[in-house]
């Protein structure tokens, strides 16, 4: 029985492969009305090339939040996470787009005036001499200094 088994699960695997993804196909059809309200709610819109990566790419995401949601009801996380308009974007782009900050120039003919004021001002304040006596701890919400959370 085990040596019938195999070829037919050969062609299987050969038919699965072989057969083209259409539209329909991009991930989880049950899914759909939830891709098209997240695309509405964040305005995305996507050639059709690049729609089928970015819903896959969304889809993992997707079970990616509801493991760890799932694995926060039981205790192993102490916060939750949410779908949020970066859903399109894989770990790499995110990072990409989000950690790409350029350093302040040095004083050079490159930099420009601001940048080096910017950087002149912040090397003195890191490493101004520290003379007071600091409490040990300062509960800035009782000092109006805390905005409301923001989304992360």
């Amino acid at each position: 029985l085990l040596l019938l088994l195999i070829p037919l699960v050969v062609v299987m695997v050969t038919v699965t492969v072989a057969t083209p993804a259409g539209p329909e196909q991009r991930g989880d059809p049950h899914l759909q009305p939830h891709w098209e309200a997240w695309k509405s709610r964040y305005g995305k819109a996507y050639d059709e090339a690049e729609e089928g990566q970015r819903r896959l790419v969304w889809e993992h995401n997707l079970k990616m939040i509801d493991r760890h949601n799932l694995e926060e009801a039981l205790g192993k996380h102490s916060y939750t996470l949410a779908m949020n308009q970066y859903g399109d974007m894989s770990e790499e782009e995110f990072q990409l787009q989000m950690a790409a900050m350029e350093p302040l120039a040095d004083d050079d003919d490159d930099a420009s005036e601001e940048d080096n004021e910017v950087k002149k001002w912040t090397e003195s304040f890191i490493n101004a001499p520290l003379d007071v006596s600091l409490p040990n701890e300062i509960d800035w919400r009782n000092r109006d200094v805390v905005t409301p959370v923001k989304n992360q």
